[in-house]
């Protein structure tokens, strides 16, 4: 996971850097602008939040696999609480997917926002 990590937070640097901002209501646009920090920041951000075939899949695919059989223990305690651990680690993959749609979309899709964003991008085409 660590390269997945390092893509999007590469991609984030970036994009602050050529900006000049962390506020992504004040970004957009600028996958026209920087379309392989784009792509990357996406390719760590799907890998990151363990959408198939990236690295983080499978992992997380072990880790079902193991709540789903000790779910099917003898103690009593396993029986309750490992289905009970799939669905929150459902949830969380789920609050992950959204925080990394709204991330991307905020820095990359759509108009530019700002004044800002606008001279990042041509910051970035030369």
């Amino acid at each position: 996971m660590r390269s997945s990590k390092g893509s999007y937070t590469f991609g984030a640097g970036s994009v602050i850097t050529q900006v000049g901002s962390r506020n992504l209501n004040r970004m957009g646009g600028l996958a026209r602008r920087m379309p392989w920090t784009a792509f990357g920041f996406l390719i760590g951000a799907l890998a990151v939040t363990a959408i198939p075939p990236f690295n983080g899949f499978v992992s997380e695919w072990f880790t079902y696999q193991a709540f789903f059989t000790s779910s099917q223990s003898q103690f009593s305690a396993f029986e309750f609480f490992s289905p009970l651990s799939a669905v929150l680690l459902a949830l969380a993959g789920g609050f992950a997917v959204t925080v990394y749609v709204k991330a991307y979309s905020g820095a990359f899709s759509g108009p530019a926002r700002t004044k800002e964003a606008s001279e990042g991008e041509r910051i970035c085409s030369r």
